[in-house]
């Protein structure tokens, strides 16, 4: 090719360039596809190779797979020997299968090892379950045998309280103690037996609820009227022992002749509280002591009843003072006429005197008896 350069120094030359190579000539995207195709290739060819080798390791261990193996079994005697012929595949199947086996032989003795002793803790807890509903049940037989006890009484006492109530029969429960002790196979009656029972005691208690509400009632208006009435026991404690009673005794201060003991006398220490058998009201204080009763209180309660206090060492209380049952009014002492330590009691009605005795509440009295010193009037 032949190029014209103007050149402003001098004249005209002619300049000739080497033609350029066919690859620089071609446009940038053949250039690409042509190194696409040898990477190809190239990639085909180790394909190629890769599949060849592989189908020769598939062919070689086919061919090793299918060599066969003579196992004789010959024996001591002139018995024939017994030939097996055996593969390579074979050979390891059975040992495949074999190590199946054995994994799956461990796999189940782990489990049933696992099982066996989830079954014995479940049996244990089971048996103490059985122990421990054996023993509620021994304690539901018990509750019941006292229920029975109860029932009777409670039946007598609420039967005075409603009469309608004694007309009912109120058997509640049925059985006895005995059904307990009976064999597992029956258990399952004798638990629904033992919850009629229950229920049947649950019952007895709601219908006995009014008549209970109703015996409360006459309690409480029977201590309140108690209350009024001179029923205590008039010293500390508890304590005393009656030395003279109520009625005719002969006079220790005029021998050979005989008064009314208008009370009781009750001996004990020196100084002991004196108490109030009742609620009621102070209405006379005597504190001579010199008269024929020494320092003495009277009280008026309620329902007409009067009570006398006397000898007394010492006075606590006075006129118009309101006192409660229990309250000290005073001390035990040898004031007035007596011959020894000891509380003179009376009880008056209407301005009669009557005897203590058929008031007191013996059943607190401990009767406990002293050394026999003191000698009342």
């Amino acid at each position: 090719m032949l190029y014209f350069q103007s050149n402003p120094g001098g004249p005209f030359r002619n300049t000739t360039r080497a033609p350029a190579s066919e690859e620089s000539c071609l446009p940038p995207i053949h250039s690409f596809k042509k190194k696409e195709s040898e990477i190809v290739d190239r990639l085909g060819v180790r394909l190629r190779n890769w599949g060849s080798s592989v189908a020769a390791f598939a062919r070689r261990t086919v061919q090793r797979g299918k060599q066969r193996f003579t196992v004789m079994f010959i024996p001591h005697s002139e018995k024939r020997i017994f030939n097996v012929q055996i593969s390579v595949f074979t050979l390891l199947f059975f040992l495949f299968i074999s190590m199946v086996l054995i994994i799956a032989f461990i796999g189940f003795s782990t489990h049933y090892t696992t099982t066996n002793r989830e079954l014995v803790s479940v049996r244990r807890d089971l048996r103490q379950s059985d122990s421990s509903l054996q023993g509620y049940r021994d304690e539901i037989g018990i509750l019941i045998r006292r229920f029975r006890e109860y029932q009777g009484v409670a039946d007598e006492i609420l039967g005075m309280v409603d009469p309608e109530w004694a007309d009912v029969n109120r058997n509640a429960v049925g059985g006895d103690i005995s059904s307990t002790l009976i064999p597992a196979e029956q258990r399952e009656d004798s638990n629904a037996r033992d919850q009629r029972q229950l229920q049947d005691v649950g019952e007895y208690f709601r219908t006995a609820q009014q008549p209970m509400g109703d015996l409360r009632r006459y309690l409480t208006t029977i201590k309140e009227f108690i209350n009024q009435i001179p029923t205590g026991w008039p010293i500390a404690g508890k304590a005393g022992y009656i030395t003279m009673y109520f009625g005719p005794q002969l006079n220790p201060f005029a021998p050979g002749t005989w008064y009314l003991h208008k009370g009781i006398d009750i001996a004990w220490h020196p100084g002991t509280p004196i108490l109030a058998t009742a609620d009621g009201e102070v209405v006379f204080v005597g504190s001579n002591a010199s008269a024929q009763y020494g320092n003495n209180v009277i009280i008026r309660h309620q329902y007409g009843y009067s009570t006398r206090y006397a000898h007394m060492s010492q006075i606590v209380v006075q006129t118009g003072q309101k006192v409660r049952r229990g309250q000290q009014i005073g001390n035990l002492g040898n004031t007035g006429l007596s011959l020894g330590y000891h509380l003179h009691y009376e009880v008056i009605i209407g301005g009669q005197v009557v005897d203590p005795q058929a008031y007191l509440d013996l059943s607190s009295y401990d009767g406990s008896a002293a050394n026999g010193m003191w000698n009342g009037r």
